[in-house]
């Protein structure tokens, strides 16, 4: 309606079309994967193209989300150990320098794991956005 009041003619159909191209292009379990990985939300824009669609890009959420969460766990372990470690330096008391490097050590073994998680994870992501190609 503004662009009707400013003389503007709107061809519905070629805006149909051009919407549809652009949501096919948007539209894409790639570009859900990555959007979800750095803990984007779901491409909601994209209802419109039916359940086949929709069932593909809640896939690549999932997978997506679960690179994310997992990043998030870790990057609150390296806080920790980094929180840990300035503490250490301060204690004085031998007792609880020993039990500082005890809950380091159970963190770094955390943080290692996750760092397994994440790498299993991207690589199970990949094979599930390789298989929604198809």
């Amino acid at each position: 309606k503004a662009c009707i009041k400013h003389g503007a003619i709107i061809d519905k159909k070629a805006y149909t079309a051009g919407r549809k191209t652009g949501l096919n292009s948007y539209c894409t379990a790639d570009n859900q994967y990555s959007k979800a990985k750095n803990g984007r939300g779901k491409l909601t824009v994209c209802n419109e193209l039916g359940s086949s669609v929709m069932s593909k890009l809640d896939q690549a959420y999932r997978a997506g989300s679960r690179v994310a969460s997992l990043r998030d766990e870790l990057s609150n372990v390296i806080t920790q150990i980094d929180d840990l470690e300035k503490e250490k330096e301060l204690a004085t008391r031998m007792s609880v320098r020993r039990e500082l490097s005890s809950s380091l050590s159970r963190l770094n073994r955390q943080r290692y794991d996750l760092d397994n998680d994440i790498s299993a994870a991207e690589r199970d992501g990949e094979q599930i956005i390789r298989s929604l190609r198809r």
